[in-house]
């Protein structure tokens, strides 16, 4: 079995039709026996990031854009 999410042709049509080539390429070579297909979810994440603190490198947290 093999997971993925579709690549959007409204944004990306190259994209999608070279995720359509593979997918048939793994297909056809007997790579997989079944493909799931699921959603992509996009998202922005933030992580700390290292500051200078008193005694060396800390995490902190990146500022917020306007403040």
């Amino acid at each position: 079995m093999y997971c993925t999410a579709r690549i959007d042709g409204a944004s990306n049509p190259s994209g999608q039709a070279d995720q359509d080539v593979y997918l048939k390429a793994l297909v056809a070579a007997g790579s997989v026996d079944h493909i799931e297909y699921g959603t992509y979810v996009a998202r922005v994440k933030t992580a700390p990031l290292a500051i200078k603190g008193p005694h060396g490198p800390a995490a902190g947290r990146s500022p917020r854009p306007g403040r």
